[in-house]
């Protein structure tokens, strides 16, 4: 009991990926020749680092469509981690033995949670702002096959993102990369880029292989960002689709005098009548969490 308590709060720790780019050019290419070199596609960004609660916030948010209180959902998902994650490695690692320990549809599922977190975590630090799902909107049809996530950033210019995950890319592989980013990026995200309105200006596809405590390559995401493209016959998500997302993470924070101080007045000194009609800079703009995450607003540090 007590070894697990500490297990739990070493996962409080700061953890990284490495972080690295491909070209939309090199992955639309019908193949790759042999024994390609990693180098000559991948260029390394820095890396992205963050909390393990951070991550377990950025999880939470992924998983529920209307979340009210991200706390539960995130402290199970680091009571499950708390014998599945290396708490020794810097580097975020899970034990060699993953799929000995979890059959493989809770491998899947728990493959694919870290994988969005991460990909939550990776949009926030490029400047852009959680604003919904996509696939899995009711104005999307069923079994589309669309991006998981809309974000948007200070500009209102908005993003859309599909995330994958791999425990089992033990290293980096161009060919096995290439595959699975093409496969997104042409399924999933460059179609989804001229079908929704106002349309996305830029699209991301993330692959994030998360590696065992001993193997030698790091844990990483590798992505590729596309220009977004104007399209025929969009599929409306207005100002509105956004602030209604908006005002469903942030009603859950603090009591309603706060959430009156946080809408306060926009940028033009207009009143807002409520959160529901902020926009996701707005929110970005008051509410800055502690440690440095869109994922934990903290209504203390509200600014005026």
């Amino acid at each position: 009991m007590i070894g697990g308590l500490f297990r739990l709060a070493a996962l409080l720790g700061n953890r990284s990926v490495r972080v690295w780019e491909w070209h939309e050019a090199d992955i639309l290419k019908p193949r790759l020749p042999n024994d390609p070199d990693w180098y000559s596609y991948a260029e390394e960004l820095p890396r992205l680092t963050f909390s393990g609660w951070q991550l377990a916030h950025a999880i939470a948010k992924a998983d529920f469509l209307n979340l009210k209180n991200p706390l539960l959902p995130g402290l199970a998902f680091l009571l499950q981690s708390a014998s599945l994650v290396a708490t020794s490695s810097a580097n975020l690692r899970v034990v060699d033995n993953i799929t000995g320990v979890l059959n493989d549809f809770a491998l899947t599922s728990y493959n694919g949670r870290i994988a969005q977190g991460i990909s939550l975590l990776f949009a926030n630090k490029c400047g852009y702002i959680f604003a919904g799902h996509l696939a899995s909107d009711p104005a999307v049809p069923k079994n589309a096959k669309a991006a998981d996530f809309i974000f948007e950033d200070g500009a209102r210019h908005r993003m859309i993102l599909e995330s994958k995950g791999s425990f089992s890319q033990n290293a980096n592989e161009p060919t096995k990369v290439k595959t699975i980013l093409k496969a997104a990026l042409e399924r999933q995200v460059k179609p989804w880029l001229r079908k929704i309105s106002p349309p996305a200006t830029k699209g991301f596809a993330t692959l994030t292989c998360i590696r065992g405590i001993s193997q030698l390559e790091d844990s990483a995401l590798i992505f590729v960002d596309p220009p977004g493209q104007r399209g025929d016959e969009p599929i409306s998500f207005e100002d509105s689709w956004v602030r209604r997302r908006n005002y469903a993470v942030v009603q859950c924070y603090g009591s309603s005098g706060q959430r009156r101080t946080l809408a306060g007045r926009n940028r033009s000194g207009a009143e807002i009548g409520s959160v529901a009609d902020l926009s996701s800079w707005q929110i970005q703009d008051r509410c800055r969490a502690d440690l440095g995450s869109v994922w934990d607003f903290r209504f203390s540090r509200i600014r005026n």
